[in-house]
């Protein structure tokens, strides 16, 4: 007999449509496995979740039979759903597995993840050494055996906690839990819950309460730099307050600072520095973000102020508005009056690909931070706490961290990533100067490369006129 037809999983209730060439075996005996999560998941009455409230972190499941000696699950015998908050709640979340009585090996794969983290919608395959994606909570259990008329209840509680580490394999199955769970754990997972801060916010703060998000977007692959940033991976975040604006020059020369390079005092755009906007004297720029600075003075200034330069995590979990969106609003891409991208074709930058937003004067460059600007433009994260401006365009912005690639020491170790901060060099370091990572989009970026996901690299030795900085403070 075919292998495929020894078991067959017949839908219970919420899980409709789950077979393995159902009904070519009378089912005499039954195992009904129910399935829940600590995670959150999303609730059909609620088409949009609240800054202030838990984000859904998973929405789909997929369930695979195997039957047994084999490495792929038998013909017909896999199935996705999608997560439902009230379901799971209701302990709906069941379906029954029929197998001829007293035959061992039997497994089943359980792999709950984010829909949204390949663009096909299955779940994401393993990397080339067979590991798990990072946003897949996977589970194999054994399918045990049960005797001639029984029907048994067993619960698989797939465990946030165990994202990118799976749990059991082919050759040797976790156990399933007998009974069924009395109560659903759905949400409760404790680090996705929303923390406020502590504490007074420093003048021109906003709280940013912490949590927990998807860090990457597999919509961005093939933007930034080097194997940037297509991969998800589950962060939590500590509350902390951040500056709602880049820093104006204003306020950098309010803090005794100056930028590495200064204003030509030129507007016609033929040399680098007609683009840097810091000055030695006020010359009507001093609601600008200032650029043409050096990593190590940014730093500098935020440390002289209690406060750094914030982790990249920091600043996509405020630019994906806490809930791994493409841009602070959602998945539009923005036109003009939305941030300031697309402002080439004027000087060196004539000849820019994108210049759908060229200003009216030369030379173009950053404009006013969001506070000054009647109406604001729609780059800024309303919260209760205050208003934080310009995280999809006007100048990149400069983090914390020093660089790496997805696969490289960073960014490579399974599980769930608590207020990281990358301290390890790079393999791509030029001549050994060292890179941090670069966040946002900049006034000469395409609408995608103000993605909140998008990474890229300077080395700290360098200014660029279309970086600048803000700072976070614990």
């Amino acid at each position: 007999m075919n292998q495929a037809a020894l078991i067959s999983l017949v839908s219970l209730v919420s899980l409709a449509g789950l077979g393995c060439r159902a009904g070519t075996l009378a089912p005499t005996s039954q195992i009904v496995v129910h399935v829940d999560t600590d995670a959150p998941v999303p609730s059909a009455a609620a088409s949009l979740v609240p800054l202030d409230a838990t984000a859904p972190l998973f929405d789909t499941l997929q369930v695979d039979l195997f039957a047994p000696g084999e490495a792929s699950a038998c013909a017909g015998c896999s199935n996705t759903f999608a997560l439902d908050e009230a379901a799971l709640q209701a302990r709906t979340v069941s379906f029954g597995v029929a197998a001829p009585p007293g035959v061992p090996g039997y497994r089943m794969r359980l792999r709950m993840y984010p829909s949204w983290a390949t663009l096909s919608g299955a779940p994401p395959e393993p990397g080339a050494a067979g590991n798990v994606p990072d946003s897949v909570v996977d589970t194999i259990v054994d399918v045990p055996v049960v005797g001639d008329g029984q029907v048994v209840d067993f619960t698989v509680l797939l465990a946030t906690d165990t994202v990118g580490v799976p749990v059991g394999s082919l050759a040797a199955p976790a156990s399933m839990t007998p009974g069924a769970p009395a109560a659903s754990m759905v949400g409760t997972w404790p680090s996705a819950a929303r923390v406020p801060c502590a504490g007074q916010a420093p003048s021109g703060t906003v709280c940013i309460p912490g949590g927990a998000f998807w860090m990457g977007n597999a919509k961005v692959v093939g933007e930034g730099d080097a194997n940037g940033s297509d991969e998800l991976r589950l962060v939590v975040v500590s509350p902390f307050f951040l500056d709602a604006t880049e820093v104006t020059v204003g306020r950098l020369r309010a803090g005794g600072v100056q930028a590495e390079v200064l204003w030509s005092g030129s507007s016609s755009g033929t040399q680098i520095q007609d683009f840097c906007t810091d000055t030695a004297a006020p010359a009507g720029r001093e609601d600008v973000p200032v650029n043409c600075i050096g990593w190590m003075t940014a730093r500098s200034f935020c440390v002289a102020r209690g406060g750094d330069l914030p982790t990249e995590a920091q600043f996509e979990y405020v630019a994906s508005a806490f809930q791994g969106r493409s841009f602070v609003w959602g998945e539009d891409a923005p036109a003009c009056p939305d941030a300031v991208l697309e402002g080439g074709g004027w000087g060196l930058n004539e000849l820019s690909p994108f210049q759908d937003c060229k200003p009216a004067t030369p030379p173009g460059g950053p404009l006013a931070v969001g506070t000054q600007v009647t109406p604001p433009r729609r780059d800024r994260l309303e919260l209760a706490t205050g208003t934080v401006y310009d995280l999809v365009g006007n100048v990149q912005e400069l983090t914390r961290d020093l660089w790496n690639r997805q696969d490289e020491a960073c960014w490579s170790t399974p599980g769930v990533y608590r207020d990281p901060l990358c301290a390890s060099t790079t393999s791509v370091d030029a001549q050994g100067q060292r890179l941090n990572v670069v966040r946002g989009g900049c006034y000469l970026s395409p609408p995608r490369g103000g993605t909140a996901a998008v990474r890229t690299f300077l080395s700290e030795t360098q200014a660029s006129p279309e970086i600048g900085f803000r700072c976070a403070t614990p």
